[in-house]
């Protein structure tokens, strides 16, 4: 396994496997083993030949030594990337940032969309004993994923996963703010807060 690399060049790899999450969000796959075993709250910077450098979280994997990004079609740097195919190659450089400390009691995950990559790379990473609850916001059910991915993620962990769709099309209706609320008032008293995505 590479234990470091020069980052003033990007190293290059190549797509392996593209799975389709939703009609707008697709995970990309390919050999890095840095990048496979990047820490919760680190990320990369991906080259797009030909287009732009853009900053991203990196998506756990099922396989050794491989990393995987997760990219929702949007801006002109992030549709390039969206549109690769296999076989094609981008450049990655890192990881960067600084790691953070998983504690040990309950923790609360709330995130939506891509916003969800970098959380469960923090599930990959918990103590047994960490009770998770874990809120995926979404518009429609259509346009849920990773629920299946945190599901086999958290086997060893208790945990409550749960779905929130604005349209009511899946799961509990409204924000997850709005669930939050609700959970807040109910039964979680302490806990440990992760979220990523838009302001809540």
């Amino acid at each position: 396994m590479e234990k470091q690399r020069d980052n003033n060049h990007p190293h290059i790899c190549v797509i392996e496997k593209i799975i389709d999450e939703t009609p707008t969000v697709r995970t990309l796959y390919f050999k890095d083993s840095l990048l496979a075993n990047v820490l919760p709250g680190q990320f990369a910077m991906i080259w797009i030949p030909g287009v732009n450098e853009l900053p991203m979280s990196v998506m756990v994997s099922a396989e050794n030594d491989q990393a995987a990004l997760t990219v929702r079609k949007r801006g002109e740097s992030s549709t390039a990337l969206y549109n690769l195919s296999v076989g094609q190659q981008i450049g990655v450089r890192g990881p960067y940032g600084n790691a953070f400390e998983i504690k040990n009691g309950k923790i609360l995950l709330i995130g939506g969309g891509t916003g969800l990559v970098p959380l469960m790379r923090l599930i990959k990473f918990s103590n047994p004993s960490n009770h998770i609850t874990v809120l995926m916001g979404s518009q429609t059910k259509n346009e849920v994923f990773f629920e299946e991915t945190a599901k086999k993620l958290l086997e060893n962990n208790p945990h409550e996963i749960i779905p929130v769709t604005e349209d009511g099309s899946y799961g509990e209706k409204g924000y997850v703010t709005d669930v939050l609320e609700n959970l807040l008032w109910k039964k979680i008293l302490m806990m440990l807060s992760f979220t990523c995505g838009p302001e809540l």
